[in-house]
Parts: structure tokens; C-alpha cells; sequence
């Protein structure tokens, strides 16, 4: 398994690259990374080729995955990291849920070892799949990669997309750790 952390959106709302914002001594990008770090995951960061050359002054070039599938949103970067390890399940991050932690993360790779052949694990947010802290198996993004190639993905929802899928579904314990701030005002409230 890897971690990968999903950087690559176009943060319209936010004004500017959520990735490279800081928290403390980190940028939000370096933050997740070093959460995932800490479950003991290689992890690496998603970007758009826009993105790429302010991430190369901060992560190797090894550390990055750049968009190279032509999907939409989340699931571009997604497939792209599948497509540079379609042998390894993923734990994803959205950079920006910057109140994630250690533990949190810990109790779905136990759900995911726990659970063997399901399509993933996944929190439920609110009555609603949560999409951006979730682990999708390497079956699972082979399956979608393959109804994208096809022409047969009927939407890039990844919510939806889940749904079609025999995945595990976790409980939140605590929702504030599945903030998404996808805005300045927001993240200072």
C-alpha cells in the first residue's frame, strides 16, 4: 500500500494552490504527507503539470505523481498513481484536511487488513461515503481505470462511484478530523 496525497485540484474557491498554504512550519502538502508518513506508507503528492515546478522546490521529483489520466477531479489523480502502481492499494488524503491524524488513518488500514477482498475502506461522513480519506484497493482502481479507457464510466462523482462496489464502511468518531477548508475564511473560523 501507499499514501498519496491529493493536491492537484484547482482550488477555485480557495484563490490559490491549497497545497502550498501553510500550517505551522508546513505547507498543507507536507502536512498530510508527514501524517501518512507516520503509518509508516511511503507517501507521494499529486499535482496537475501546472502545479509541478512550485512542488519540485519542495518534494523530489520521486515524491511527485503528475496527472496523466483524463479523468475529472479527484479521480484523475487518483488513476494517475494507480497507473504508476497498479500493484498497490491506496490511502488517499486531501490536502486539505489538515485536522487529520495518525491514528484516524491507522483504524481504516486495520479495517482494510481486517477486510480482505473488498473494493476499499471507507468513513462515512454524514450519511455520505467520504471519498478523500479512504483506501481504494488496486482491483477497484484497475475496474474503473478500465470503464474509463471503455468509455463506460457513467459519472467522476468518486461518492458514486463507491457505491458500485462491495467496500467497508467505517463510523466517524470525529468529524472535525474530515474538515475539508476550501476556503480562507473557513479555515479561520
Amino acid at each position: 500500500m501507499i499514501g498519496l496525497v491529493l493536491c492537484g485540484g484547482e482550488s477555485k474557491r480557495m484563490g490559490r494552490d491549497k497545497g502550498m498554504l501553510q500550517y505551522g512550519n508546513y505547507t498543507w502538502a507536507e502536512y498530510a504527507q508527514q501524517i501518512l508518513h507516520c503509518t509508516d506508507l511511503p507517501a507521494f503528492i499529486s499535482v496537475n503539470e501546472r502545479q509541478l515546478p512550485v512542488y519540485q522546490q519542495q518534494f523530489s521529483n520521486p515524491e511527485l505523481i503528475v496527472d496523466c489520466v483524463s479523468a475529472k477531479g479527484p479521480l484523475t489523480g487518483l488513476l494517475s498513481a494507480h497507473f504508476n502502481f497498479p500493484e498497490e492499494d491506496i490511502l488517499v488524503l486531501a490536502c486539505d484536511m489538515i485536522n487529520m491524524d495518525t491514528d484516524t488513518l491507522r483504524t481504516l488500514i486495520r479495517n482494510h487488513v481486517d477486510n480482505k477482498g473488498i473494493a476499499g475502506c471507507f468513513f462515512e461522513n454524514n450519511s455520505r461515503v467520504e471519498p478523500l480519506c479512504a483506501i481504494y484497493s488496486s482491483s477497484m482502481l484497475a475496474q474503473i481505470a478500465t470503464q474509463l479507457n471503455s468509455g463506460t464510466l457513467i459519472h467522476f462523482a468518486l461518492h458514486k462511484i463507491i457505491l458500485s462496489f462491495h467496500v467497508s464502511i467505517i463510523p466517524i468518531a470525529d468529524h472535525i478530523k474530515f474538515v475539508n477548508y476550501n476556503t480562507i475564511d473557513h479555515f479561520y473560523e
